[in-house]
């Protein structure tokens, strides 16, 4: 939890949510950000939630699929995540997790409340993302929850959950 950075309390549910476990994922991201995914989705399965194993890594055809690709140039969208789901049941089937690539991506060392300088901090940005491959929504009560809808350059604090972000996933898999 990121109590040093301050703390947000809320939290914003998509509706849907995976219900079947592990969901498995597949990392590819070039092999200087591969470490800095793998980072991402531990910090939701060290959670404790009763679904056992959230995630496990796959291959290419697993149900989270997690790239780079152009999306539309520097300092706009940096990452987006696509979901299907059961429109009935709400249950997500599959998750598309795409990073711009055209943003200057770094792994930056260690959490720090202030900016590291002017560069994308992969796992930060992964993290919010997986959030929401989890079935969180944006929530803009702090900028210190990892699912504040907003990046400030440099920033590495997003790659912890705040309260709020862990009792969203929490209440979605109660």
């Amino acid at each position: 939890v990121t109590k040093d950075c301050g703390d947000g309390k809320t939290f914003t549910k998509l509706g849907v949510k995976w219900t079947a476990f592990p969901v498995s994922y597949y990392n590819g991201a070039p092999a200087e950000f591969a470490p800095a995914v793998e980072a991402a989705f531990a910090t939701y399965e060290v959670l404790e939630h009763p679904v056992g194993q959230m995630f496990v890594s796959g291959s290419s055809g697993a149900q989270i699929d997690v790239t780079f690709a152009p999306i539309d140039g520097p300092l706009n969208i940096l990452a987006q995540t696509q979901i299907w789901y059961n429109r009935f049941t709400k249950a997500i089937v599959e998750v598309n997790v795409v990073f711009d690539s055209a943003e200057a991506w770094a792994v930056l060392p260690g959490i720090a409340c202030g900016s590291q300088g002017d560069v994308i901090d992969v796992e930060a940005v992964a993290a919010h993302e997986f959030g929401h491959a989890v079935g969180l929504g944006h929530s803009s009560s702090s900028t210190a929850l990892t699912m504040y809808p907003f990046y400030g350059l440099g920033a590495t604090k997003q790659r912890t959950l705040a309260t709020g972000d862990v009792k969203g996933v929490v209440s979605i898999y109660k």
